[in-house]
């Protein structure tokens, strides 16, 4: 990790102050091809037919229960660990805020009309 800074820009009207990393990885992955994967239904997120006051209560109640990293004073030797660990759960509170209030629609359900 290069570094880290909470964004605190003028344009941001929400409560939540949102969180810059600056991480540098060594190895990307290979995404895994899965030949299975053509005969699920595949579904989106459309989030201009959800419910935005329910995704903002559930995110900032589901919020509230991660801890905050602060990666300037730890005395932690396992930084990498505890920013993926936070990461990991900040990511698990928006996805669950998510189910909860934004529809999955199959594609091509719907008309373009």
């Amino acid at each position: 990790m290069q570094s880290v800074s909470v964004l605190d820009n003028v344009v941001n009207f929400s409560d939540h102050m949102p969180v810059g990393l600056h991480l540098m990885f060594t190895s990307v992955p290979k995404l895994v091809s899965d030949s299975t994967a053509t005969n699920k239904k595949v579904f989106m997120l459309h989030w201009d037919k959800g419910d935005p006051a329910t995704y903002s209560h559930a995110s900032g109640e589901l919020l509230r229960d991660v801890t905050v990293l602060n990666v300037n004073n730890s005395h932690s030797t396992h930084v990498d660990a505890d920013v993926n660990h936070c990461y990991t759960h900040i990511v698990h509170a928006l996805k669950s805020a998510e189910w909860l209030s934004i529809p999955r629609i199959p594609c091509l359900s719907l008309k373009t009309f």
